[in-house]
């Protein structure tokens, strides 16, 4: 069983913009925070598990198959948060079901995958394990920069999110917080079982023209950037090795968690 949809249902019009809009940058990372669900349903007089089944099989499928079409390499999905435990057992259930199932496929379809906390916990656990690295004199002040904060954070190396996409409301929800920093948002009216490849293709587009006027800046950051790195190129190959090591270390760590807890759910 595929993990996006097979077939390609665009017309030759929406195919002929996706070639057009390949001709300029397309974002590496899209995020998007899966909304509407319950409303799509409610306006339809059916049950909410109604709703998911279209958004998060149907639509889900869809989409992803739009962001290979369009060369997108990293998706995110915000699809499911603690707050979703109030919901009925019924529901909840239902949503699990889902995600065993979309999990099981990026498996056999031999896909990586990656599943996020809130914003405000990762940055909050990437502070802390560096605190902890500098109390055991593993890095030293001089050390901590954004980078190493960052990789802390996050502890899988990943791109940035470039565009991230919001359906129905105009929230963030904490999320990607640290890593859309610099992303473009686009908040989108449409319900999600409701999005449509226009939809995706207008959020690209955004991506662009803000890609263009802003590109003129980033080569010059970078020449500012690259002028640094050759003034202090003694210390920072000292500092890179410090730093490598740590995240090293941090990475083995949580690896080694995954693998006992793994290994005791296969004795159990």
């Amino acid at each position: 069983m595929s993990w996006i949809c097979e077939e390609d249902t665009r017309t030759w019009v929406q195919r002929l913009a996706t070639n057009t809009l390949k001709q300029g940058p397309i974002p590496y990372h899209v995020a998007f925070i899966l909304d509407g669900n319950r409303r799509y349903a409610k306006e339809r007089n059916m049950p909410t598990i109604y709703g998911h089944k279209i958004g998060l099989d149907t639509k889900l499928n869809e989409v992803l198959r739009w962001c290979v079409d369009l060369g997108i390499r990293e998706v995110t999905m915000y699809m499911f948060s603690k707050d979703n435990f109030k919901r009925s057992s019924e529901e909840v259930a239902y949503l699990f079901q889902i995600f065993s199932d979309k999990l099981q496929r990026f498996l056999d379809a031999g896909q990586s995958f990656l599943i996020w906390s809130k914003a405000r916990h990762l940055i909050h656990d990437g502070v802390k394990r560096v605190a902890e690295g500098l109390s055991r004199k593993e890095i030293k002040q001089s050390d901590v920069d954004e980078y190493l904060v960052e990789n802390a954070m996050q502890l899988y190396p990943h791109h940035n999110v470039d565009v991230l996409v919001r359906t129905s409301e105009t929230r963030l929800s904490d999320f990607v917080l640290w890593e859309c920093n610099e992303g473009q948002l686009c908040f989108n009216e449409t319900l999600w079982p409701q999005y449509s490849y226009w939809n995706l293709l207008e959020a690209v587009m955004l991506y662009q023209k803000r890609d263009f006027s802003s590109s003129w800046q980033v080569c010059q950051n970078s020449m500012i950037g690259e002028k640094r790195k050759r003034e202090n190129v003694n210390t920072s190959i000292q500092e890179e090795k410090r730093k490598e090591k740590f995240l090293q270390g941090l990475r083995k760590q949580v690896w080694d968690v995954l693998y006992k807890t793994e290994q005791m759910t296969v004795i159990q």
